[in-house]
């Protein structure tokens, strides 16, 4: 799950209420002392998830990293021929002054409201 730090306890929150079924990749739990970190991203991205969702806010758009992670996701889903890319939008400001070239017109989950039943 691609985010900007700010948004990192938003994430942890959201997967309290995922199903147990669903494993998350989250850097702080998947990433150790030592490791690179370009690597031990991009092989996530391109190899091991199922699905690669983003975390759209005014930081995001702005975050070098995130923009990293998402070219690796466009490859990945362009080499599977498949809808790989899940944006979840938390700032609709964001995700209109998002590059549409970046991630197209594509549908979107919205979670604009911080509350349990929003999430």
């Amino acid at each position: 799950m691609s985010h900007s730090s700010r948004q990192k306890l938003f994430v942890k929150e959201l997967c309290k209420h995922l199903p147990d079924l669903i494993d998350v990749w989250i850097d702080e739990h998947q990433l150790v002392a030592g490791d690179e970190l370009d690597g031990k991203l991009e092989s996530t991205i391109s190899k091991d998830a199922d699905f690669f969702v983003i975390v759209i806010d005014r930081d995001s758009v702005d975050s070098e990293w995130v923009h990293k992670e998402i070219a690796w996701a466009r490859k990945r889903e362009a080499d599977e021929r498949r809808s790989f890319i899940v944006p979840l939008v938390l700032e609709r400001d964001a995700w209109d002054s998002f590059d549409r070239a970046i991630l197209s017109e594509r549908k979107f989950i919205s979670c604009t409201e911080f509350t349990d039943v929003a999430i």
